[in-house]
C-alpha cells in the first residue's frame, strides 16, 4: 500500500510504478495493488512515484514471503489386525520450520505425532489426512486412502475320513474372504497351503478339491 506524502502546495502524486521483484521490470502502475510472489524469502519491493511537477522519488522495502510446508506421507496397505505405519515425508524451505502435525485416520481417531502407527478396528478403505503448520502459521494438507484388507477364513471338508490303505482322501476347500466396503481391487485368496499330516504338503493357487493318498500309520 502506497503511503507517499506531499508537502508542497498544489503538488500531488500522479504516477506509481511498482517493481515487486526489484528486477527492473514494472509490474503495476496502480496506487495500491496486491501481488502474489512466486518465490519465498526476503523480497526487495521497489516503488517509484512522480508528482504533477515531474518530481520523482524511489523507495525499496524488503517483504518476507514465508514458505508453505509441502505435506506428504506414505503408508502401506495392511491385513486386518496389523498396525498401519505412517511415514511423514513433509518438507519445508530451509528458512522455515514445520511446527505442528495433525493426523486424521478416517475412523474418528487422530494423532499429533510425527510418524504415528494406527491399528484399525475393522477392514475397510480409510481416507487419511495429514495437516501441517509452519512456525509462521503457513498451512498445507494432503489426504490419501489406505486399505485394511480382510483376513481369509480357512475351512475344508475331507472325504472319506477312514478306510483301508491306500486311502485316497478328497479335501474340498471351503475357505473364503469377505470384501471390504470400499474395495479398490477384488478380494481373493491368492494361495492355499495344505499340510496333510503325513509329512506331505501342497501349495496351490487353486481352490479346487485336492486328493492325498494315505498309507497305514499316517
Amino acid at each position: 500500500q502506497d503511503t507517499s506524502l506531499i508537502s508542497a502546495p498544489g503538488e500531488t502524486v500522479v504516477t506509481w510504478a511498482w517493481d515487486f521483484l526489484n528486477n527492473g521490470s514494472i509490474d503495476n502502475t496502480q496506487q495500491n495493488q496486491q501481488f502474489v510472489f512466486p518465490v519465498e524469502g526476503s523480497i526487495p519491493v521497489k516503488l517509484i512515484v512522480s508528482t504533477n511537477f515531474n518530481c520523482y522519488d524511489t523507495l525499496v522495502k524488503n517483504i518476507m514471503v514465508n514458505p508453505i510446508p509441502k505435506t506428504n506421507f506414505t503408508a502401506p496397505n495392511v491385513c486386518f489386525n496389523n498396525s498401519t505405519a505412517f511415514s511423514n515425508t513433509s518438507t519445508i524451505n530451509s528458512i522455515g520450520q514445520i511446527a505442528s502435525y495433525s493426523w486424521t485416520f478416517g475412523d474418528g481417531n487422530n494423532s499429533t505425532q510425527l510418524s504415528p502407527s494406527h491399528l484399525y478396528a475393522a477392514e475397510n478403505k480409510y481416507n487419511v489426512c495429514l495437516y501441517t503448520s509452519s512456525d509462521k502459521n503457513c498451512r498445507d494438507s494432503i489426504c490419501k486412502d489406505v486399505i485394511v484388507f480382510p483376513l481369509p477364513k480357512a475351512n475344508f471338508l475331507g472325504d472319506p475320513l477312514r478306510g483301508c490303505e491306500p486311502l485316497p482322501v478328497t479335501f474340498t476347500n471351503l475357505s473364503s474372504v469377505t470384501s471390504i466396503k470400499n474395495p479398490t481391487a477384488n478380494d481373493q485368496i491368492a494361495t492355499y497351503s495344505w499340510v496333510y499330516g503325513d509329512g506331505s504338503t501342497n501349495i496351490t493357487s487353486s481352490g479346487s478339491p485336492v486328493v492325498n493318498i494315505y498309507k497305514a500309520g499316517t
